[in-house]
């Protein structure tokens, strides 16, 4: 009689492990794919305030908010860096107290996009000191702007940013947001 209960001991082990196994294989295909998921959902929007730039570490971009209304999400790795794998210097914004920010701002206060108008804020990438105002245009020299991510509200009112999406432009001559394709 003892015999008798040990293949059914091992059938209920079996059918456990099986069990387990499928629950575990559950819970890595939902991990693996939200880890894919194209759109980040970020803060709730109100929280970011009008001529606010806030980094987020783990996307590598800057959500500003510009207006009431205007977010934008700007890469921080310009197109020569992106271009160069060998190197890969990242824009910075600079500090209100540096005195390069005061200088720089005075320096292109003319070449400012209309929706940095009034703005003292200024992004620069130290490996060919490119400089950038806070809506991603280049105001050192015409050439590729910081890439942008399309951003949204959701139905919980967060700002959400497609990831998997880039607008690439340039600045050429008097236009300041020319459509250019974007580096991979």
């Amino acid at each position: 009689m003892g015999t008798m209960r040990q293949p059914v001991a091992l059938g209920c082990f079996l059918m456990a492990a099986i069990g387990a196994g499928i629950i575990g294989l559950a819970i890595v295909l939902v991990a693996w794919l939200s880890s894919g998921s194209t759109t980040v959902a970020l803060d709730d929007a109100r929280a970011y305030a009008v001529g606010s730039v806030e980094f987020v570490p783990a996307r590598n971009l800057f959500v500003v908010r510009l207006t009431e209304i205007e977010y934008l999400a700007l890469d921080d790795l310009d197109a020569a860096n992106r271009a160069n794998q060998g190197r890969r210097c990242r824009v910075q914004p600079l500090a209100a107290a540096d005195p390069a920010r005061a200088a720089l701002v005075q320096q292109y206060a003319s070449r400012m996009s209309p929706a940095a108008a009034g703005s003292t804020f200024v992004f620069r990438e130290s490996c060919n000191n490119a400089v950038y105002d806070v809506a991603g245009v280049r105001l050192d020299t015409d050439g590729p702007n910081l890439d942008r991510h399309p951003v949204d509200i959701d139905e919980q009112g967060r700002l959400t940013v497609n990831i998997a999406k880039r607008v690439c432009t340039e600045r050429s001559g008097a236009k300041l947001s020319q459509p250019r394709e974007c580096a991979p």
